[in-house]
């Protein structure tokens, strides 16, 4: 029997450059023709226009197809010059054509007995409404309004206000969504020749409530967080089957293995995941095997925003960065998508029910990754599959009930293989490995009278898994026929139950208030045994219980004593760490905004992470960070410029273990460059400049990190694994005809510093401690590559088909990262271990409707 275990948590600049894109500014612009009031007789006919483009009016669109030999009829009261199109219909019957291109200004054709086409208005009404935040009636700027179905679309103006011609008539539902709030869906009966007014209320998203009450303006993130766009979501949605991959990719950021990445600096198991606001315990599949893919189903992520700075208030615990993803908001009508990429397919759908008071969503993801070299392939089978499902309730006007579940499996065999050598040979089983995580939450959101709004959250987190690695029969390396054997059984069980109130109080026009507690408790059990007998720990057998019962208390006040001028204070208090004060401001003059935070933030590790494979046996004590961060963006005609600067100081910094050679690895801790690092003091700085523009059909957009990420070992200061100088994206998308897009992006970053070896010292099968050199001393090779993604997009009625090709590393450029140190006979052990697969091709294709 295993003694049982209970333990407490101990409390405890290379100058940079902007980048103007003068060639870009310099591309004129087209002509906008005047547009006729009447259709002329075929005698009067100005001479033939040039070919249509994206800022020209439907009257030029209608002229282009009568010199097709499409005939039409039509006044300037029906034609006027705002209405505005896209491109030109797909070839096709003349009928269908001229009414997929006027069905979205609510118009129709009927055809005469000569042939021509009579542009006629369709029986209509306009609806028009502003939007208000709740609580707090503000004006929600940039919301995008829609009529279901019909492909028509406004956005809200500065006062909040939106207006929308010619919605057909009969029964319509209006969709209203906006980031940071939730979106609303409004039924209403259209009567041919009226204007019906819309004004709503939009509750601001618990969920992501920081973002919208730090920001100055609705329009402008706060300091250090980062966006997803739609064109990157959707593209990581369908080809690449994992949305956290885009973000991987994102400037700024750099990405380790699989689709993990760091934030500045920081380690990428550092970077907290938050889906809905759950905290994900296990944000990966084959998290040990170079983390192939996210747990995540992509087809229900809505929103996307990374926090590569000071965390938001509720999460302040997690100082390695944050990344919040949203669920899609459900329809007023059942809305689903299919699709199938490389290496998973997936499958989703949304829609309403009792009414239009409850709304549901469901995707589900299954796949089966490449893996990389270092993890060898023969006879691995890695599988895994991912579900979200989340359905919400309108209890009343005021109140809403929400439960989410988000389950995620993967499973890893690599079988015994029989390896021969000239008189000799061995055999070796080397891992298997699983892991079942299950996350829900109930919500229940209620509005307090126009300035208050509280929620009320449940939290139900189970996650269980399995490592075994069993027999590597090593008599032709090792003649001792002690030294054979090496067995480990690792498994781990974590539940953890947590409670959280949140509330967000508008006292005034000028001052708001959060605040909001959370109890929880962890239990993480360990039954763990490690046969090895020529290594450390030399039979390290664990078994036990880890438990914590962490509380928390939090508040903040937003301040606006000017318009121009915004003003946070926060601080928060945990009862197994510290305070953790906060201070940040925005500061508006003209189409500039100045912004600088500074904050404290202390982290506890969790019961789940005892690294026993390394024979640690005891928690980290906690681990301090200070951030102190400036910003400055101007936005204008000519495009936008965004400056950040950062420093990062951590005290006592978490013991780590890593690999100096071979990152990735069946079993990391087996492998002899594996070494073990307690750095006094950490610390990381910055400058993150980026640039762009965006057209209606293209945008474009540069950014270049200056960086250092630096670790006190032994009393000087050595860079880590993170640290890369210099970093450059450039990236550039547009929109071509006939539906299809394309996406460029060429990333380039100083190579990742490495250890010296010895290949004289260490000879064929030499100790490797006697060869490593100074650590991280030098450098790698700088990295460099370009990805494209190109898209095709089809319309049939309700029915949409997107098609996309990608290709990663164009140019084939490799990226090694270390030695493999494994050799026989004449082999050197200098071989390159590469974490890219080199050039791929991707391909993926999405159904909707």
């Amino acid at each position: 029997m295993f003694p049982r275990i209970e333990m407490k948590l101990r409390p405890h600049l290379y100058l940079g450059w902007s980048f103007t894109w003068l060639a870009l500014l310099l591309m004129p612009q087209a002509a906008r023709p005047s547009t006729p009031s009447t259709r002329l007789p075929a005698a009067e006919i100005s001479p033939p226009k040039p070919p249509l483009t994206q800022t020209q009016g439907l009257a030029e669109a209608l002229e282009l197809l009568r010199q097709e030999g499409i005939e039409t009829l039509y006044t300037s009261r029906l034609v006027t010059p705002d209405l505005r199109v896209d491109a030109l219909p797909s070839p096709g019957p003349a009928k269908q054509r001229l009414r997929t291109l006027l069905t979205p200004f609510g118009l129709t054709v009927e055809a005469t007995p000569d042939g021509q086409w009579i542009v006629l208005g369709a029986p209509s009404g306009t609806v028009e409404g502003c939007l208000t935040s709740d609580p707090g009636e503000r004006p929600i700027v940039d919301a995008s309004v829609t009529v279901a179905g019909s492909g028509q679309e406004a956005s809200s103006d500065l006062a909040g206000c939106f207006r929308l011609l010619n919605v057909g008539a009969g029964e319509r539902v209006l969709e209203v969504s906006r980031p940071g709030y939730l979106g609303r869906s409004l039924q209403l009966e259209v009567s041919p020749g009226t204007h019906h007014r819309a004004d709503l209320r939009l509750r601001i998203d618990a969920e992501t409530r920081d973002e919208i009450l730090v920001a100055a303006t609705p329009e402008e993130p706060p300091l250090g967080t980062w966006r997803l766009s739609r064109t990157l979501r959707e593209s990581a949605q369908r080809t690449e089957g994992d949305v956290v991959s885009a973000v991987a990719d994102s400037p700024g950021v750099l990405r380790e293995t699989g689709v993990s990445f760091g934030v500045r600096g920081a380690e990428a198991r550092r970077v907290t995941l938050v889906v809905d606001g759950m905290s994900i315990v296990e944000p990966y599949h084959f998290r040990d095997l170079g983390s192939l893919a996210s747990a995540v189903t992509p087809e229900a992520v809505g929103e996307v925003q990374l926090h590569r700075g000071t965390p938001p208030l509720v999460y302040g615990n997690q100082a390695g960065g944050v990344l919040e993803m949203t669920t899609k908001a459900a329809t007023g009508r059942i809305a689903g998508s299919a699709g199938v990429a490389t290496e998973s397919y997936q499958a989703g759908g949304r829609g309403s029910m009792l009414g239009g008071r409850g709304r549901w969503l469901a995707a589900f993801r299954r796949g089966r990754p490449d893996l990389p070299r270092e993890i060898g392939q023969i006879n691995a089978t890695p599988t895994y599959w991912d579900a979200t499902v989340k359905s919400s309730l309108a209890l009343t006007d005021s109140r809403d009930l929400s439960l989410r579940v988000l389950l995620a499996q993967d499973d890893f065999l690599f079988q015994d293989q029989e390896f021969q050598f000239p008189g000799q040979g061995f055999l070796g089983q080397s891992l298997q490995a699983g892991q079942d995580s299950r996350h829900a939450s109930l919500r229940y959101l209620a509005s307090v009278g126009s300035r208050h709004l509280i929620e009320t959250s449940l939290f139900d987190v189970e996650v269980d898994r399995l490592r075994t690695a069993n027999e590597i029969d090593a008599s032709i390396l090792v003649p001792n026929p002690l030294l054979r054997r090496y067995s480990i059984e690792d498994r781990r069980e974590t539940r953890r139950r947590s409670l959280r109130i949140q509330a967000t109080s508008n006292l005034s026009e000028q001052l708001d208030l959060e605040w909001g507690a959370e109890v929880a408790e962890e239990r993480t059990l360990y039954d763990y045994r490690d046969e090895a007998d020529f290594r450390p720990p030399f039979g390290l057998t664990f078994a036990g219980r880890l438990k914590s019962q962490p509380t928390a208390v939090f508040s903040q006040g937003v301040w606006r004593p000017r318009a121009d001028l915004t003003i946070k204070t926060g601080l928060r208090w945990d009862s197994d760490s510290q305070l953790m004060p906060r201070l940040s401001f925005s500061l508006h003059r003209r189409q500039a905004v100045w912004s600088g935070s500074l904050a404290r933030v202390t982290s506890v590790a969790s019961t789940y992470e005892l690294p026993l494979a390394d024979a640690e046996t005891f928690l980290s004590d906690v681990e301090v960070t200070d951030y102190l961060s400036l910003g400055y963006r101007r936005t204008g005609s000519l495009g936008f410029l965004s400056i950040e600067a950062y420093l990062q100081r951590i005290a006592e910094p978490r013991v780590r273990f890593a690999n100096l050679y071979k990152p990735i690895s069946r079993i990391p801790e087996l492998e002899q460059d594996r070494i073990r690092l307690a750095p006094a003091e950490g610390r990381t700085q910055g400058l993150e400049i980026r640039s762009g523009r965006q057209a209606r059909d293209w945008r474009a957009e540069a950014t270049y990190v200056l960086s250092r990420s630096e670790d006190l070992l032994d009393g000087s200061w050595l860079p880590r694994r993170e640290d890369r100088r210099h970093t450059l994206t450039l990236l550039f998308s547009t929109s071509l005809r006939a539906g299809l897009s394309a996406d460029f992006r060429w990333y380039g970053a100083t190579g990742q510093p490495t250890t010296p070896l010895d290949l004289e010292r260490l000879g064929l099968f030499g100790a490797i401690a006697d060869a490593i050199g100074a650590y991280h001393s030098e450098r790698l090779p700088d990295e460099h590559q370009l990805n494209i993604r190109l898209v095709k997009r089809w319309t049939w009625k309700s029915l949409g088909v997107a098609a996309e090709l990608g290709i990663d590393n164009v140019y084939d450029n490799p990226r090694v990262r270390g030695f493999d140190l494994f050799s026989v006979g004449d082999v050197p052990p200098s071989l390159p271990v590469e974490l890219g697969l080199g050039r791929r091709v991707l391909w993926g294709l999405e159904f909707s409707w």
